[in-house]
């Protein structure tokens, strides 16, 4: 008998569509409010991304000057302006994405 080593398989659920036909993941469940990467959250964004080419984040924080709040506002050019670029909520999710650092 020859030894083969079994590689694990991820067994995946079809994913649930949206009616725009994307995977809609929710920010919370990739990164939760302290910016700790959540790993199966983020896997799950990675997951959809490669299989479909796009996925949409959901529920995103919204940044004022001095908080980060869950809510659908716009913001404003000259309060996205006044921060730094790190403490934008899709430069987290990029960072979490690529491994931690933003290429440019």
């Amino acid at each position: 008998k020859s030894l083969q080593k079994e590689s694990p398989s991820i067994v995946s659920e079809e994913p649930e569509r949206n009616e725009d036909g994307l995977v809609h993941v929710n920010y919370s469940s990739i990164l939760d409010s302290d910016g700790r990467i959540l790993q199966s959250g983020l896997f799950h964004l990675l997951h959809t991304v490669f299989r479909d080419g796009a996925a949409i984040v959901s529920n995103t924080p919204v940044i004022d000057n001095h908080s980060t709040k869950h809510k659908t506002d716009n913001l404003s050019s000259d309060k996205i302006e006044s921060l730094n670029e790190e403490q934008l909520p899709v430069a987290q999710l990029a960072k979490a994405m690529s491994g931690g650092a933003l290429s440019h």
